[in-house]
């Protein structure tokens, strides 16, 4: 059964972090994270329950940053090489697109070429690199900084 995907359109509350395990949390618990104007697609089964979310967040609260979305996905271990990421990521670029925002930036591993992929395949660019910007398993890495622009302003 493919995944059913749910839109929520909220704002994060500022005391509350994400969970870092969200394979063992209730999709309730994701969506309680969400409280106001983030923009958040949540993919599940009947089945499994959560198996893939995207949400977007402010790149700055400064006004001249506005429209700007910070993104991340999440794709749980057994669901990855399924579409899922896909599927949530593109319903994010749906959805931000509707509300009229400008653009979607992220940063990824140079070695994550599955998520280079996908992202690839979504239309986003790679357009250059944070010297030592992530830890991961202890160690400075460097990430790959993407962005995708949207709507009417894609071409200016």
């Amino acid at each position: 059964m493919p995944p059913r995907l749910r839109k929520f359109i909220t704002r994060a509350s500022p005391t509350v972090s994400p969970p870092s395990k969200l394979n063992r949390v209730r999709r309730e618990t994701i969506a309680e994270w969400f409280t106001g104007e983030h923009l958040a697609v949540v993919a599940e089964t009947r089945e499994t329950g959560l198996i893939a979310f995207a949400a977007s967040f402010p790149y700055s609260s400064r006004p001249c940053y506005r429209g700007i979305g910070e993104f991340s996905v999440y794709v749980r271990r057994d669901y990855r090489g399924r579409s899922a990421g896909r599927a949530v990521l593109a319903a994010l670029i749906e959805a931000a697109t509707a509300r009229g925002m400008h653009k979607l930036t992220s940063r990824v591993f140079p070695e994550n070429a599955a998520s280079r992929a996908l992202l690839k395949g979504l239309g986003f660019e790679e357009i250059g690199i944070h010297r030592r910007h992530g830890q991961l398993d202890g160690r400075w890495l460097d990430c790959v900084i993407v962005e995708r622009l949207l709507g009417k302003g894609d071409t200016e």
